[in-house]
């Protein structure tokens, strides 16, 4: 499939300048920066979307994903939009492409539910999942706020066909918040990485 960026929905209009504005201010007032605070900025400039982030080593791989991604989109199956891209914004400068899949960050479920409409389609390669709040505020890691640009983790187990998915506390540590059953036809050959 050639496009590198399918939608199949977007209903928000994002406020940049203000959002800008008002982490301008958020830094000058020497108040803590929280995941808290910039998901409540997120909801009120307009920056509610977010996206699972899927890695691939080698053109070839990326090719494989970027069909299975996007056909699902397609076909309604699988989040609201996906891009494909060469350049990685949650960590710049690992030579990873990366695959994203949108929907909205501030619904817990619907962030849990694309994640199983993600391994159901048969993709199994380690996902994080990154509010867009966070790209437009430049939040990569190593970060002076020493928050992760990232707030959830999510690996999939071949043996067992179960995902693992782990959120980000306030504390910035993992904690696991799923462990899924057994999922049914799953494709095995849909591996993100180059096998070694």
């Amino acid at each position: 499939m050639s496009p590198t960026h399918l939608k199949k929905s977007e209903k928000h209009e994002k406020r940049p300048d203000e959002l800008e504005q008002a982490w301008e201010d958020l830094e000058d007032s020497g108040q803590e920066i929280t995941m808290a605070k910039i998901a409540r900025l997120g909801n009120q400039f307009g920056y509610t979307t977010g996206k699972w982030v899927l890695y691939a080593e080698s053109n070839y791989k990326i090719d494989n994903l970027w069909a299975y991604v996007a056909r699902a989109v397609v076909q309604g199956q699988c989040g609201i939009r996906a891009k494909v891209s060469s350049t990685n914004d949650v960590d710049p400068g690992d030579g990873h492409n990366v695959i994203k899949i949108y929907n909205n960050f501030t619904n817990y479920n619907a962030v849990m539910d694309l994640e199983k409409q993600i391994r159901k389609a048969g993709i199994k390669c380690p996902m994080k999942y990154k509010p867009c709040v966070y790209t437009a505020l430049r939040i990569y890691n190593n970060n002076p706020w020493k928050l992760r640009p990232t707030i959830y983790h999510s690996d999939f187990d071949v043996k067992t066909m179960q995902s693992r998915i782990m959120r980000v506390t306030d504390t910035q540590k993992l904690e696991l918040v799923y462990d899924s059953s057994s999922m049914d036809q799953m494709d095995s050959s849909n591996e993100c990485h180059d096998k070694k």
